[in-house]
């Protein structure tokens, strides 16, 4: 006797289509969601380190940070390496930074008012992918 209750096998089989699709399409999406969560994670912490050393710097004074005499935008004053891990979905994730500081003069002694301070950050990605983060600032010479 067909009574009309239950369901056939055509509608269970595209059910379950659906209902594996879209698990399939949350999955891809929720990973994609930490790749990019590691990504910022690696972008803040370039930025919080580029920011530091600028601040320190500045806190340092203008004649703290006298470029060097041959070719001051091409010659790093200051670099070295940082080394930052953070843990993501229980894995721990070891990130290498390397930071350069430059600083050139806007203008040849004696008139050099302002001085250009930079700071660049240079890290990998856990893809491979070379990233860089540039900060910028000048400082005036008060005296």
């Amino acid at each position: 006797m067909k009574n009309g209750r239950g369901h056939n096998l055509l509608e269970v089989i595209v059910a379950s289509m659906i209902f594996c699709t879209s698990l399939l399409l949350f999955l891809g999406v929720w990973s994609s969601f930490y790749s990019s969560q590691t990504l910022s994670r690696n972008r803040l912490a370039a930025a919080a380190l580029a920011r530091a050393l600028l601040e320190q710097k500045i806190a340092a004074g203008f004649y703290a940070c006298e470029p060097p005499a041959v070719d001051p935008a091409n010659t790093p004053l200051e670099q070295g390496d940082v080394d930052s891990i953070s843990e993501i979905r229980g894995k721990s994730v070891d990130c290498k930074f390397r930071y350069q500081f430059y600083t050139t003069d806007n203008f040849p002694p004696p008139n050099n008012t302002f001085r250009k301070l930079t700071v660049r950050v240079l890290w990998s990605d856990y893809a491979g992918g070379d990233k860089s983060l540039v900060y910028e600032t000048h400082l005036y010479r008060t005296n």
